[in-house]
């Protein structure tokens, strides 16, 4: 009796311990939007949003070819290159 109870106990502890451990094991998976550079890629303004307005620019409205093309310069600074005008900055 004592035997059985002393291997109920142990088996009971190797549970508590391995099941805990296999679930962080397969449940922890690698964020792949950090591996992600936006420098390398051409992100186009879709709408621009203020307080009170929202405004979508349509195609028909570009005086140049390149219009509302965010390029993320560095891992700091940005370029935007509007129908009319540029503009640019530094971004977190």
């Amino acid at each position: 009796m004592k035997t059985q109870n002393y291997i109920s106990k142990q088996m009971t502890i190797i549970l508590l311990i391995f099941f805990p451990l296999l679930v962080g094991m397969s449940s922890c998976k690698k964020d792949k939007t950090l591996d992600v550079d936006i420098t390398k890629f051409e992100w186009v303004l879709q709408e621009i949003n203020t307080w009170s307005e929202t405004y979508k620019p349509e195609k028909k409205e570009y005086f140049r070819e390149n219009a509302f093309v965010l390029n993320f310069e560095t891992d700091t600074t940005f370029s935007l290159n509007t129908s009319v005008n540029y503009a640019g900055g530094k971004y977190k």
